[in-house]
């Protein structure tokens, strides 16, 4: 089992890594057409541009930061089982695989589907320091702790 949790530390990398592309080149392409504007007759017009294109070069900053600093959180997560649900673990429950580590939706590891999520989030906080055997309840749906990786 522990080579599915390898598969899905990869899968949420992999995810992780397309984010940092993909902030990564809207970055490159906001500051170009930011280089590229040139000055026109119309006054007003041409600040709100330039400042709409600096807003879109600092939220594509913020999102490649983001991005960043998701991945490096991933490599530092330890991969051994813990007796409790933590940071890192993979938990089996009733209603699917779970992987707490960064919200990052559903990747799919050895066909199996996984969902990503962050221990601050609302399952998160409720699966953390559980042990197998024990379930938690959220919106109404009973998560039966069957198995932590």
């Amino acid at each position: 089992m522990q080579d599915f949790k390898t598969q899905v530390v990869e899968a949420v990398l992999a995810l992780t890594d397309q984010r940092l592309d993909e902030a990564g080149t809207a970055l490159r392409l906001a500051e170009e057409a930011a280089k590229d504007d040139t000055k026109s007759s119309a006054g007003d017009k041409y600040e709100t541009t330039r400042e709409m294109m600096q807003q879109q070069i600092d939220n594509n900053r913020k999102l490649l930061f983001e991005a960043g600093r998701q991945r490096a959180f991933l490599l530092q997560l330890p991969l051994a089982a813990t007796a409790t649900v933590s940071n890192g673990s993979l938990v089996r429950t009733s209603l699917g695989w779970f992987f707490i580590s960064i919200s990052a939706g559903q990747v799919a590891a050895g066909g199996i589907p996984v969902t990503a999520i962050s221990q601050a989030a609302p399952l998160g906080r409720l699966l953390m320091s559980q042990i197998p055997g024990k379930s938690v309840t959220f919106n109404g749906r009973t998560f039966l702790i069957e198995e932590i990786l």
